[in-house]
């Protein structure tokens, strides 16, 4: 039995452990809040993921609870969720300056470069939170405790239910009803079918059904220097500008002079470069001229409404020019597309550090599409990991990671395209054109040295490990493929032994090799068996199938092509690969055009 001084001093140790628990920090994580709020604003449907993980309760900062009140009151109403939007939401419930104002809104925009891991943030600050009520419920059920003539199982089913009410928590977040997603899927629909009257058809096929182009939209168009984006982009507007009415179109081309884009459309209609328009070096002659100012008279009556603005600019004043001119739209009863050539070169005052600067920017072409309502056309560079020797075996084939920048450019737009010029990279050309022959398989073959030098020597005069010993493999290799024409045998499918036969099993297999090594860095290549050891093995007994590659569906889809063929369309090839889709949902993303980049021409394959 313990002594009242020994109750005492135990009961104030309670109280001091008690005490030294108040005093340990709360548990919240104050820079997740910023960086959800942040997601919150640059991505409009970051909030489907976490509407129903999050209350505004969950966040610790009262500020913080306001804002997100604010977004999902935007949400729950079908409105869209932005800087300006919640700006405002808050000056109606008079609450904008109880929470730092409009400053404290953009600083949130700028905490993360892209909403991708909003729903992993999302269930920190919940469970942050039921720490919080597990410490609060600590208190209360301590208190309940220390009071005499309470019922001790009475205190611990109320201690089970509220535990209970606490898992429920986590086990019902995500979960949503039947009508809660039937709601958002209407909103969905209803949203896709305002658009429907006002998409933009081009007159390419492929194009026009992938990427569906209406107002309200950020489309990035992303390749290489030199890659002929901006030329394809010229060719885009043109055919757009002749295929729809009522258009106003704003052209801000920073790189190019505005005289280059009409001598563009003067290409794509006189079929003449534009070195020849620009008569270098007198190559214009007398009916050229003629032709030019026909097809000139012919722009002016088609009375496009363009216009171009030709020199670096920044963000702020892009803003202002695209306001202008969305207004004079509005007031024309005309859609609004603006074209910026190309985003690398827009400055933004007082930005130095680039992340920061492109992060400005991102969020600064959101607003100008928010207050313009217009198809907006941006035109970027790719950095220089697409031309690392490594993505030869894929074709130089552009990813997501290789755009220039921060990952914001991709979080602000709705749709974009990567740019793969093939005919830029002479070592991809020269394996294709490493693949032409120039051997006639239908000339019958004898068995004559002239033959067999024009045959099976061209192919491949190298010995292999098992023939390093032979001081003469040319006359070894000729006196075996005479053995086994005289032997009678036979090759694979049960075919007569000719030399036309063993030569095209030859080449089969050569090219076979030559195909997977494509592949393959060089320290880990198949070696090529030597003609001598292929016949010697009877590998002609064997059927040879030249594998495609994944570069040559890349390049080519699954169409079967001869090594001419393939040649001849990679020296005009041009490809768009869509690597952000929100109309359009497909394994098949990759669009492939015959070009001509020096007469602006492009037609789909």
């Amino acid at each position: 039995m313990k002594t009242e001084e020994e109750l005492s001093k135990e009961k104030e140790k309670l109280l001091t452990q008690s005490q030294n628990i108040v005093n340990k920090i709360i548990p919240c994580n104050i820079e997740i809040e910023l960086a959800i709020l942040g997601a919150l604003l640059i991505d409009e449907k970051a909030i489907e993921k976490v509407f129903h993980i999050l209350t505004s309760k969950m966040f610790y900062d009262p500020q913080h609870q306001i804002i997100y009140d604010a977004i999902s009151f935007l949400y729950k109403n079908n409105l869209p969720i932005d800087i300006l939007t919640v700006n405002n939401r808050l000056e109606e419930l008079h609450q904008l300056e109880q929470i730092g104002g409009s400053y404290y809104i953009a600083t949130l925009a700028g905490k993360v470069a892209s909403s991708a891991h909003i729903v992993y943030h999302s269930y920190i600050i919940q469970q942050k939170y039921i720490l919080r009520l597990l410490l609060t419920e600590a208190e209360n059920l301590k208190t309940e405790c220390y009071r005499d003539n309470n019922d001790i199982y009475e205190i611990i089913q109320n201690e089970i239910d509220i535990l209970s009410e606490l898992l429920s928590i986590n086990r019902n977040s995500g979960i949503v009803s039947f009508n809660d997603t039937l709601m958002s899927t209407a909103t969905e629909i209803d949203k896709n079918y305002e658009h429907k009257e006002n998409i933009y058809i081009s007159g390419f096929q492929k194009f026009d059904s992938m990427m569906a182009l209406h107002n309200d939209t950020v489309l990035i168009i992303a390749g290489d220097k030199g890659s002929g984006k901006t030329n394809f982009v010229n060719q885009l507007i043109y055919k757009i500008a002749n295929q729809n009415k009522q258009l106003k179109f704003l052209y801000v081309t920073m790189e190019d002079p505005k005289e280059k884009m009409i001598r563009r459309f003067l290409s794509l209609n006189t079929g003449l470069s534009d070195r020849k328009i620009l008569s270098i070096n007198n190559s214009l002659d007398d009916n050229d001229f003629m032709n030019i100012g026909k097809k000139m008279s012919d722009l002016k009556n088609k009375n496009f409404d363009m216009s171009f603005i030709d020199f670096k600019l920044d963000i702020n004043m892009l803003m202002r020019y695209s306001i202008k001119f969305s207004e004079q739209a509005k007031k024309e009863n005309k859609n609004l597309i603006i074209i910026i050539d190309n985003l690398g070169l827009i400055e933004a005052p007082g930005y130095k550090e680039e992340v920061s600067r492109e992060n400005f920017i991102a969020q600064k072409i959101i607003e100008i599409k928010q207050k313009t309502q217009a198809l907006i056309i941006v035109i970027h560079h790719l950095n220089k990991s697409q031309n690392d020797k490594r993505n030869l075996k894929e074709g130089y084939r552009p990813r997501e990671e290789y755009i220039r920048g921060s990952s914001r450019i991709l979080d602000y737009c709705n749709q974009a395209l990567l740019v793969n010029y093939p005919k830029k990279y002479p070592d991809l050309l020269s394996i294709y054109k490493s693949r032409l022959s120039d051997i006639d398989f239908n000339k019958e073959l004898r068995m004559t040295y002239e033959d067999f030098d024009n045959s099976f020597w061209k192919i491949n005069p190298k010995k292999d490990k098992l023939t390093l010993g032979y001081n003469n493999i040319y006359q070894a290799t000729f006196n075996k493929l005479e053995e086994i024409l005289i032997s009678n045998d036979t090759i694979y499918n049960n075919l007569p032994v000719t030399m036309n036969n063993l030569f095209y099993s030859y080449y089969t297999y050569s090219k076979k090799i030559d195909t997977i090594n494509d592949q393959r860095d060089l320290k880990y290549q198949m070696q090529k068996m030597s003609i001598f050891t292929f016949l010697q093995n009877k590998m002609y007994k064997e059927q040879h199938v030249i594998d495609r590659s994944s570069r040559d569906f890349y390049l080519f889809d699954d169409k079967k092509l001869t090594p001419q063929e393939e040649y001849d369309i990679l020296s005009h090839l041009f490809i768009l690969e869509a690597c952000k889709l929100r109309d359009f949902s497909s394994d098949n993303t990759i669009m492939r055009f015959h070009c001509d980049l020096n007469k602006n021409i492009f037609y789909e394959l």
